[in-house]
């Protein structure tokens, strides 16, 4: 069954597919992973996620990996996260092991909108948001610029955060400007398909990746 999968997936243009230890150790990673996650520099192969992400991310997911791998219901695990400024979906599957020396966890990875994933799967949000093209925005400004994509007046918005409309009309037009917009429209789908809510707005940005 496995290898079946393994087959299949490596086969998915859309997906991308990594090999981890328990200790962070790459042994496999697909172009398409690399393309998601903005590798460069050649082979992963053999480095860590603490190389390849930095610290903060590396904890995080050495966390969810650990997890899996030592689970004794062999249930996969379901990262969501904001990754390069849109939705991302990450399923973990524990792997038996054979010839590695440690454990080892299959990731699959796409982006675009929420699959459709067994309720049984545990789900972990992820407490880092990487925002790619957005992280130009003030921590105000993506929250302003949030409201609106979800659809909330501007007055709304102004007595929820404790501010003038127009302070929040100001917030729009520097939005608008940062990100070259030119309608609400363009807004709520930026918002839509970075898979933002307002708690992504106050969750700690990873900025610099030391693999990219």
């Amino acid at each position: 069954m496995v290898d079946e999968l393994w087959d299949i997936l490596k086969s998915q243009p859309d997906v991308g597919v990594a090999i981890v230890d328990v200790a962070g150790v790459v042994h496999f990673a697909n172009p398409q992973l690399h393309r998601l996650y903005g590798w460069s520099g050649g082979e992963v192969a053999g480095r860590t996620i603490a190389e390849l992400e930095g610290p903060e991310f590396a904890a995080e997911w050495l966390q969810v990996i650990q997890q899996v791998a030592s689970s004794r219901t062999k249930t996969p695990v379901v990262v969501r996260h904001v990754r390069g400024g849109r939705y991302t979906e990450t399923v973990l599957w524990p792997l038996p092991q054979k010839e590695a020396p440690r454990p080892c966890v299959l990731i699959t990875t796409r982006q675009g909108d929420r699959s459709n994933t067994p309720e049984e799967w545990p789900v972990f949000e992820s407490q880092l948001v990487h925002l790619g093209p957005l992280d130009v925005l003030t921590p105000r400004e993506l929250e302003v610029m949030i409201l609106i994509g979800h659809g909330t007046p501007l007055k709304v918005i102004a007595s929820e955060l404790g501010l003038s409309q127009r302070t929040i009309e100001r917030y729009r037009t520097a939005i608008a400007q940062k990100l070259d917009l030119d309608s609400l429209a363009e807004i709520a789908g930026l918002v839509h398909l970075a898979g933002l809510t307002i708690h992504h707005a106050r969750l700690p940005r990873v900025r610099k990746r030391p693999g990219s």
